[in-house]
């Protein structure tokens, strides 16, 4: 019978150990699950960004008109713009154009302001700036690769 109890007694320890620490997981369970909704909401925020289409070509198309809008706004005009490669990135695709064109340095601020505050989500992977003549050091040449995500 004593034997019996204390068998019974570390028996019931062991179950409520086991007990509690199912239910610490349980609560981390729900935690985690709450916090993977957060990161598809967020997900779901930022593909809304991204652009859609069932040909590369066609989004590119669409980066150099998005791109040619946003330079003639701010009084400039591409002077040359291609498409380079595209190149996967996981399940998506980036899309990236070059263009070339000369203005003023503000102007070149206000275009990069633009694209960085567009409803499209553009990065800018390269560019370079240049004075076009030193006797008139206020118009600058400008080289940039923009880049915009297409889902799959």
């Amino acid at each position: 019978m004593i034997r019996s109890y204390g068998y019974n007694k570390i028996k019931i320890e062991t179950l409520e150990t086991k007990y509690l620490s199912h239910r610490e997981l349980a609560a981390q369970g729900a935690d985690i699950q709450k916090r993977l909704n957060n990161v598809r909401n967020r997900l779901k925020q930022v593909e809304s960004r991204f652009f859609s289409g069932d040909k590369d070509s066609v989004v590119a198309a669409e980066i150099q008109q998005h791109i040619e809008q946003i330079c003639m706004k701010n009084g400039i005009k591409v002077q040359q713009s291609k498409v380079l490669e595209t190149k996967e990135i996981g399940d998506y695709k980036s899309i990236s154009v070059q263009a070339v064109f000369e203005g003023s340095i503000t102007a070149t601020n206000s275009i990069l302001f633009a694209l960085k505050s567009n409803q499209k989500y553009f990065s800018i992977p390269e560019l370079e700036i240049r004075v076009v003549s030193t006797r008139n050091p206020m118009t600058v040449r400008t080289i940039m690769t923009i880049s915009g995500i297409m889902g799959t």
